[in-house]
């Protein structure tokens, strides 16, 4: 996700007449949010017994942080 926020930081600098690429990440962004994490946390619940404990305090973009620091 963040490379293609990258990406489009590049493109703007380069050439700010192309602002209206923000669709690229902004779509990529959805895509990881609506497809990707919903079906890596489906196909984990059906792997490990244990993974709704885990969904329930730990954030999805930053796995390694406890959602108690953001609540």
């Amino acid at each position: 996700m963040l490379f293609w926020w990258g990406m489009y930081l590049f493109v703007i600098a380069a050439a700010p007449a192309y602002w209206w690429t923000i669709f690229e990440p902004v779509v990529m962004t959805l895509l990881f949010f609506m497809v990707s994490v919903p079906l890596m946390d489906k196909h984990m619940m059906q792997r490990r017994a244990d993974f709704s404990e885990y969904k329930k305090h730990t954030p999805a973009l930053i796995p390694g942080i406890s959602k108690k620091r953001f609540y």
